[in-house]
């Protein structure tokens, strides 16, 4: 989220990150939300240095979680728990996030893991408007090794993810060898995507 990297932001933003994956059993990629999320929220509070003081709201399914708790307990943080499940879910977080953006209450939208919702934005965004939005790949396994990988999971990420990149801001890579199989596979400006 460096101005270096994604142009001008103010010092102080106002976040919307997806944690779906980064409660209850986590995998590699729910271990990096849960990483990733905790560091943002401590780190943007502000404590250690007043222009680095952000504001945070946490998209969750309407669950109990200690992490919930956790986060919940920071006054940076809202916690917004949506109910709906599946492909509804993460229409109700476009939705949401849209209007606050609309309304001038959110500045950005990252997703750790799905390319859902960005996606959505793509559309948005063709017409005017809508966060800065900023996603994480954490492989191409989809696209590269799809007869070994789960269905479902490589019909949405090959619907998505292509246009989850075009509406994205900053692209995330978790190593150097996804970045440049992106940056090949989808044409994307290699200085787009950082390590």
């Amino acid at each position: 989220f460096e101005a270096s990297h994604y142009g001008e932001m103010k010092n102080i933003m106002k976040i919307a990150i997806d944690i779906k994956s980064a409660l209850g059993e986590k995998t590699g990629k729910g271990v990096y939300a849960w990483n990733i999320v905790k560091e943002m929220v401590e780190s943007g509070d502000g404590s250690n240095d007043k222009s680095k003081k952000h504001e945070f709201l946490l998209y969750s399914p309407d669950v109990e979680d200690p992490f919930l708790d956790e986060l919940g307990k920071r006054k940076n943080v809202e916690i917004v728990k949506i109910s709906e499940g599946g492909l509804k879910w993460h229409f109700r977080v476009f939705e949401e996030v849209a209007s606050k953006y609309k309304n001038g209450k959110l500045d950005a939208y990252f997703s750790p893991s799905s390319f859902i919702v960005a996606a959505v934005f793509y559309a948005v965004k063709m017409i005017g408007g809508g966060p800065k939005v900023f996603i994480t790949i954490h492989d191409l396994v989809a696209f590269l090794y799809s007869a070994t990988h789960n269905k479902r999971s490589v019909f949405i990420e090959k619907m998505t993810l292509k246009w989850a990149l075009k509406a994205a801001n900053g692209v995330f890579a978790v190593s150097e060898n996804t970045a440049n199989d992106v940056a090949l596979k989808f044409a994307i400006p290699r200085e787009k995507i950082v390590i």
